[in-house]
Formats: structure tokens, sequence, C-alpha cells
């Protein structure tokens, strides 16, 4: 059993390690082992940081979203755990991959290291990081003012209950009056019993006497009829008792159910005003109606408040934190020497004929042949141009026709 819980306990600590190392951006274990111990470790943290604020934002919005919605269900289960690895690997992308470059330039510059990429963040970058800051606040303020609305639930729902019946003044009158006829005939027939048990409790010797002289008449044993007698009015009574105890218990159930009768009718009318319990209602009962009636309500929602803000924006702040990475290091020296590569191989692939020489350029013209010399172009005596061409012109047509000529002569 000891063996078996040890394995057990080391590959947990295995893929727990390697989880949170894939979290945290360190994704080669080779350049990951080159790293010392304690950047390993960080790199754990910060990739469980990431997972369980992650599993605790899950478990924050599900609950505020059960409460709003009425009761949990499974798609909306679903829904607050996907928005949930959203946000996760937003800032999985945002904080840790896409700042892995330039952590890895400035710990290569702190380290001696001279380039002329630029370290700087891009204003893009920046943006998206305030954009996150931006969101996490709006994320924060809407689960807080989720759990103010937890914590007020009661004070909520008297005041919505209260505007509900006060909309629907008219009805509740009406349930009213005829609840209280139907409590007073309830009144009056317990009433009635107790006044009837009071007096046939008054009647016992009367009639335990009555049943003695009967017996007497009859010459029958007087002790076994007043016994008998005795018997037959406690079951009387414990009859009547049981019916009073009776009328009791239902006078006492109607009386209690005087708000749910007063539902009912409201809820049977075809006049009532639907109650109003949208979000923005419940807000409003409590920053508004009930902080005005009791200003320290504000002051635990207040705290809240500010307490989940703060923990959205330290966990936050610990997952954009900079710290000096031999892993970052590395990765982005392998990074620009794999950008270097790429950029030599595309330069003698590419762009290798644009610097060549005459020679080596195969797609080119062929070079023209060298001009005449100007004593060959000077036109001979003889016949002048003949439409406008010059005749002298060596090889063109009326140059061999002019040959043609003077071989013929």
């Amino acid at each position: 059993m000891t063996e078996r819980l040890t394995v057990f306990l080391s590959w947990l600590k295995s893929t727990t390690s390697i989880v949170a190392l894939k979290a945290a951006a360190y994704d080669d274990p080779k350049l990951a082992a080159e790293c010392s111990i304690t950047e390993r470790n960080s790199a754990i943290v910060r990739g469980a940081v990431l997972v369980g604020f992650s599993t605790f934002n899950a478990a924050l919005y599900a609950a505020v979203a059960s409460y709003l919605a009425g009761g949990f269900s499974m798609p909306l289960g679903i829904a607050c755990i996907s928005v949930s690895v959203l946000l996760g690997l937003g800032d999985h992308y945002s904080l840790y991959r896409t700042a892995l470059y330039t952590d890895g330039l400035h710990s290569l510059r702190d380290g001696g290291m001279r380039t002329d990429f630029l370290a700087a963040v891009p204003p893009y970058s920046r943006l998206a990081k305030r954009a996150r800051i931006a969101l996490s606040l709006v994320l924060s303020t809407a689960t807080a003012i989720g759990i103010g609305l937890i914590l007020n639930n009661t004070a909520i729902d008297r005041r919505i209950e209260q505007e509900y019946l006060s909309a629907n003044k008219a009805i509740v009158d009406r349930a009213n009056r005829d609840f209280e006829q139907g409590l007073k005939r309830k009144e009056a027939a317990y009433n009635a019993k107790g006044t009837e048990i009071e007096r046939l409790s008054a009647g016992r010797t009367d009639e335990v006497r009555a049943a003695i002289r009967e017996a007497r008449a009859a010459r029958h044993d007087t002790i076994i009829a007043t016994r008998d007698a005795a018997e037959a009015f406690e079951k009387k009574m414990a009859t009547q008792q049981a019916r009073l105890n009776s009328l009791k218990d239902e006078l006492d159930h109607t009386a209690a159910t005087r708000q749910e009768t007063i539902h009912r009718a409201i809820e049977a009318s075809p006049e009532r005003i639907p109650r109003n319990t949208t979000f923005v209602r419940r807000i409003k009962a409590v920053y508004y109606e009930e902080v005005a009636d009791n200003p320290w309500t504000l002051l635990p929602v207040s705290l809240i408040d500010l307490a989940i803000i703060l923990i959205d924006l330290s966990v936050l702040t610990l997952k954009a934190i900079y710290q000096p990475s031999a892993y970052a290091a590395a990765a982005t020296r392998n990074a620009l020497e794999a950008l270097v590569a790429q950029a030599r191989l595309g330069t003698a692939n590419i762009g290798g004929n644009r610097g060549a020489p005459e020679a080596e350029r195969p797609d080119e013209d062929p070079p023209r042949p060298p001009a005449a010399p100007a004593a060959q172009l000077r036109r001979k005596r003889g016949r002048p141009r003949k439409n406008g061409f010059d005749v002298t012109a060596v090889g063109t047509p009326h140059r061999q026709a002019r040959a043609g000529e003077d071989t013929d002569a």
C-alpha cells in the first residue's frame, strides 16, 4: 500500500509539474532541463497560478450565474467554465507566450549580448495588456456586484415583494376581504364547539346521576351503571374534543396561509401586474433603496468588491511580472538564429540575381552588336535618296537594290 501511494504521489507530482510548465509556456523539455531549479520552480508556480485562478473564476462565475438564473444547470456550468478557460487562454497567450520573446531579449542584453533587434514592446502589445487589465476590472466588478446581491438576497426579496403587492393592491384588498370572511367563519365554528364542550363538561354530573336513577328504577347494579355512564360521557367528550382540536388546527393553518392565499388570488387574477425580478431591479434594490435606508449595508458589499478586484489585479500582476529567464533567453536565441538562417536562405534563393554580374544573368537579352563607325555611315556620291530612305544604310533593302543596279550596268 505504501509503495503504491509513493508511486501515485510521484506520478501526480510529475504530471502536475508538466502541466504547470506547459501553462507557463515552457514547452521545450531540453531547454527547461538546462534551467536552474529555481527558475523551473518559478515557472511551475506561474503555471499553477494560471490554472488555479482559472478554476476559481469558473466556480465564482457559476455561483453568481446560478443565483441570477434562479438555479444551477449543466449548460450554465459549461458556459461559465468555457468563459473561464477562454480568459485563461488569453492570459496564457498575451502574458506568457508573447512576452517570452521580449523577456528573452531583455535577458540576452542583461547577459551582455549585443543585438540590433528591438526589445521594446510594440504599441499594440501594450494596448492588448491594458485592454486585459480593463477587462479584468469589469469582470471583477460584475462578479463583486453578483456576490453583493447574493449576500443581500433577503432584503432584495422583501423589497420586490412589497413592490409586487403594491402594484396589485386592488387584488390584494379583495383577497384580504375574502380571507377575513372565511377566517371569521372558522373562528365562529371553533368558538361554538368550545362552548358546546364547556356545556357538556358542566352537565357531566347530571348525566351520571340520571344513569344511576335509571339503574335503580330498573333494579340494576348502580355501580356498573355509574361506570358505564362515566365511560360513555368520556367517549362523548373525547369525540367533541377531537373535533375542537381539528377546528383549531384548521383555523391555525388558515391564519398561517394568509400570504399564500393572497398570492394565489393574485396569480389567478387576469388583472395582475407581474413581479419585477430583473437584474437591474435587484441592483436597484440593494445599491439604491437598501443603501438609502441603511448606509451601513454598503460597507460589506464595498469591501467584497474591493477584495475581488484586488485579488484579480494581484494575480494579473503575478502573471505579467518580468523575471530574468534562461529559458526565455535560450528560446529567443534559437528564434533569432532561425530567423537569420531563413533570411539568408531567402536571399540566396530569391534575391541572389539582383547583384550578380552580367554574364550570370541568363534571363536578360544578349548584348547588341557594336554600332558601325561614322565613316561607314557617310553617304557616297551617286544617285540621291529615294522616297526619303537612306540608301547608304548598311544592310537595308535600298542599299541591296542599288548594288544590283550597279552590277547590271
